[in-house]
């Protein structure tokens, strides 16, 4: 059975597909626009399941192999309401979804009037990383606006973009907007990694870099990203296609931390100086949600092997605003990234 949930125009919809085995899935559909009216576009989103309540999604979530956390809260300027939430308090592992504090330090610098969207940056050859991402391939000192960074960083993961953004804003304050966001234990990204320094130490094929940096102290860490880690060649790496070290070598925040940032930004951007990071952060969308019910879709995740992460900052159809953060991380094996998929979808389904 289909269900149509949005209809274009004429020749294009977005459809839910219900399975008699207990699964519904998003399909958008696109028509020839000529006769004979041949399916030109198909795109089948992961399969659902058809829990009645969030209990039951988090039921779920918790025979899921390895550790899984979840935290949906309705949002007010100055308070959280939580809805549901599993482990909410846990950090875990959270891939590219730290882009979201290095986003938070740029909206503030650009609230104080340190500096605006509009501003240019040549390229910096030093902040060339590995994908996901395109500007990496691009010359260095090819100028770049302060938006078009952002906007690369979160719709399309560009890890250059986020490495020279933080090159740019400085570490230390992307250390320091954690606090200022709410998040509980910062302490545990310092020093804060580019995408490069995590690749080169998770890919550096001897397993020194690593071995080394695990048993320096925070400053001894950050001497050797400086030394060692920056001398070590990008063509060199060797990154693992398994999990690894995503216990002590990530970007680390619980779900409510991740709830917490998209309220910070949710409050910070009422303002027409910052109010394109919200523009910004709702460029890739993530997973395919209902246009009636939800009227802004903000979304950023991450991944890497064992690691994946969807954190959204949603609006109703009448006007409330809600986050929705999910975490799953598993030391020892690749994810099922669709089941998860489906029961953060689901979730997002049921939150009232």
């Amino acid at each position: 059975m289909a269900t149509q949930l949005h209809a274009k125009d004429a020749f294009s919809g977005d459809f839910q597909f219900e399975f008699e085995k207990g699964f519904s899935s998003p399909v958008a559909i696109v028509l020839d626009r000529a006769p004979p009216y041949l399916v030109s576009g198909l795109l089948i989103g992961p399969l659902v399941p058809k829990a009645k309540s969030i209990d039951e999604v988090i039921a779920q979530l918790k025979r899921l192999p390895g550790t899984t956390s979840l935290f949906v809260a309705t949002l007010e300027p100055d308070a959280m309401h939580p809805i549901a939430e599993l482990n909410a308090d846990q950090p875990l592992a959270i891939g590219s979804a730290f882009k979201l504090y290095v986003l938070a330090e740029l909206i503030r610098q650009i609230a104080a009037q340190d500096r605006r969207w509009t501003d240019v940056t040549p390229l910096d050859n030093n902040a060339r990383s590995l994908p996901s991402g395109f500007l990496r391939d691009w010359p260095a000192g090819s100028p770049l606006t302060l938006h078009t960074l952002a906007a690369l960083m979160i719709s399309q993961s560009d890890n250059t973009a986020a490495d020279h953004l933080i090159h740019l804003l400085g570490r230390d304050q992307v250390e320091k907007v954690l606090g200022v966001t709410g998040q509980a234990q910062p302490q545990q990204n310092i020093p804060f990694l580019t995408t490069v320094e995590m690749f080169k130490l998770k890919g550096e094929p001897s397993g020194r870099l690593m071995a080394d940096y695990l048993a320096a102290s925070p400053a001894g860490r950050l001497k050797l990203l400086n030394g060692p880690v920056a001398e070590f060649s990008r063509e060199a790496i060797e990154f693992p296609s398994t999990p690894s070290h995503i216990a002590d070598v990530e970007w680390f925040a619980s779900t409510s931390d991740l709830g917490r940032v998209m309220q910070w930004i949710h409050t910070q951007t009422a303002s027409d100086r910052t109010s394109a990071a919200r523009q910004i952060l709702a460029i890739n969308p993530g997973l395919q949600l209902s246009k009636e019910r939800w009227k802004y879709v903000g979304y950023k995740g991450g991944s890497e092997p064992g690691v994946l992460n969807l954190t959204y900052l949603l609006e109703t159809s009448d006007n409330r605003w809600l986050t929705v953060s999910a975490t799953w991380n598993d030391p020892d094996k690749i994810l099922d990234e669709p089941r998860f998929l489906g029961l953060v979808e689901r979730t997002i389904q049921l939150t009232p």
